[in-house]
């Protein structure tokens, strides 16, 4: 398989990604990635557009030298291939505002649930047996002195 075939498929698979993983609609490369670009990493999507001009070089321009950037592309589309199969997809916002979630974490749940459970645990346990002990003490122990 020679080096324009190889970019022409390489160039494929990412088109494919693009659809399936991200939902892209368009044709070509540059179509795609444009339609995703809010769910991308802005170094992803530099990268995209380098894959998408060296691609477009070696199919649409007759005078074009791939040698010169091969190792370039081959290493680009490499690491774009990597990120868009770990990347986790950026949600898109379903309010203007900001998502209740979005600002809490789990361990700051779990924290608040602790406080509660321990405020809940003074409640039952400590405020009672201080209630009891000071109904035990005879009355007239609070006898104020007006002497």
């Amino acid at each position: 398989m020679s080096d324009i075939e190889k970019v022409i498929k390489i160039s494929q698979k990412v088109e494919v990604i693009l659809r399936d993983r991200y939902n892209a609609q368009g044709h070509g490369l540059g179509e795609l990635y444009r339609n995703v670009e809010n769910k991308l990493d802005a170094d992803l999507i530099k990268q995209l557009r380098q894959i998408n001009y060296i691609r477009n070089e070696v199919v649409h321009n007759p005078d074009y030298n791939l040698a010169k950037d091969k190792q370039r592309f081959f290493r680009l589309s490499k690491d774009v291939l990597i990120k868009l199969s770990v990347e986790k997809t950026k949600q898109p916002s379903f309010s203007k505002g900001i998502h209740f979630f979005s600002l809490i974490s789990w361990y700051k749940i779990l924290y608040g649930l602790i406080v509660l459970g321990l405020i809940g645990l003074l409640y039952v346990t400590v405020i009672p047996a201080y209630q009891l002990k000071r109904d035990s003490i005879p009355a007239d122990k609070f006898k104020i002195n007006t002497n």
